[in-house]
């Protein structure tokens, strides 16, 4: 469900929808498979998306995806290659971080996926600390699972994303595989005064936390407390 939140408000940031409506009143099924649609032909989703297919039912968004899936050229593997490597790093950090000493875990922390996505930020993991049952604290952490010079930009695009999301937590932590990805990020986030951002490096061969660069402060606009004005989230 976050993955599907996150791919639609993309959508709406670059312009491609007008707003993020559809997450409250289309189904659910016919919002994951049309995203799936995407992948193969974009403008077929967005009809989905906008409401230009009228009342498509779902056998019939998953025939054409099966369709789309079944005719697509090889060059679509290295596409499906890259989200299973994605999902895999996004596992293997949730893990290393829930069982090596990086966190302090103490009573009333922990760590997980929300259950249902926020209006306002998504990432990838939450870490909530509690007193008494009442949430105190809410950091996000988001992985971005890229490598090689030519992804540059593409970080440079989170730094510009990150720079709303964290305003939203007390912390926010961004964890790369690559550790020159990981520095351009963090000199960047320093430079826009995004105090609270941290890096983590995740070795994923080695499987272990090879590095982190801290935040440095408090963010300069605190939007957490929009965490518990709007609160029918399901967090961990």
């Amino acid at each position: 469900m976050t993955r599907v939140a996150q791919f639609v408000r993309r959508l709406v940031a670059e312009g491609q929808l007008k707003d993020a409506e559809i997450l409250s009143s289309m189904r659910f099924s016919h919002l994951e498979t049309a995203m799936r649609i995407h992948n193969f032909e974009p403008e077929t989703a967005l009809k989905v998306f906008r409401r230009e297919w009228i009342r498509p039912s779902y056998p019939d968004l998953l025939a054409t995806y099966q369709r789309l899936r079944e005719n697509a050229p090889r060059s679509y593997a290295p596409m499906v290659a890259g989200k299973r490597a994605a999902r895999r790093f996004q596992e293997t950090t949730l893990e290393l971080l829930q069982t090596t000493p990086f966190f302090e875990f103490e009573i009333g922390r922990s760590i997980g996926r929300m259950s249902h996505p926020s209006r306002y930020a998504n990432p990838d993991f939450l870490m909530v600390t509690r007193h008494q049952g009442r949430i105190q604290r809410v950091d996000g952490i988001d992985c971005y699972a890229l490598a090689g010079p030519s992804q540059r930009e593409l970080v440079m695009r989170r730094v510009l994303q990150v720079a709303t999301e964290a305003t939203f937590f007390t912390q926010f932590w961004a964890v790369f595989p690559d550790p020159e990805h990981a520095d351009f990020f963090y000199r960047e986030a320093q430079t826009l005064s995004l105090w609270n951002v941290g890096v983590i490096v995740v070795n994923v061969g080695e499987h272990r936390i090879a590095d982190h660069k801290p935040p440095t402060g408090a963010s300069v606009l605190d939007r957490t407390g929009l965490w518990f004005k709007h609160a029918p989230l399901q967090m961990p």
